[in-house]
């Protein structure tokens, strides 16, 4: 079968598959919303090992993949990814934690940071005697 008379299913910039006569030039993972490139190592072993072919899509040209909301593979594309990775690390701030300073009174748990003072060891309870059997 030429490649001419193959349909093929692609993404639209809506996120919409459409059919094609034209096979699509970058594959991607729809549940991870990611694109890469047709050999990319990581999706090859993926799909080899029986993964991830059902989430499998496919663009005409990046353009497409970005704007159906799709990132670049870190492993097949670093440089795309790196570029990508700089734009949106400010646009998802990262939670901060509450740091108490009490001393762990209201969250029920000791504080465990490191101070200054020596710490003195806990005795246990004593071990039982252990009696010798007769072989």
């Amino acid at each position: 079968m030429s490649t001419a008379s193959r349909i093929y299913t692609l993404l639209g910039r809506d996120g919409v598959p459409y059919k094609s006569i034209t096979p699509g030039t970058l594959g991607g993972y729809r549940r991870g919303r990611i694109y890469g490139r047709l050999d990319c190592p990581s999706a090859l072993r993926a799909i080899a090992q029986g993964h991830y072919v059902r989430h499998r899509v496919f663009f005409a040209d990046e353009a497409t993949a970005i704007a159906a909301g799709y990132r670049p593979c870190g492993a097949c594309m670093r440089e795309k990814y790196a570029e990508w990775k700089a734009r949106t690390r400010g646009a998802k701030p990262k939670k901060k934690s509450k740091k108490k300073e009490d001393s762990g009174e209201k969250s029920g748990r000791p504080n465990l940071k490191r101070s200054d003072e020596s710490v003195t060891p806990v005795p246990g309870p004593p071990l039982p005697e252990i009696e010798e059997r007769a072989a």
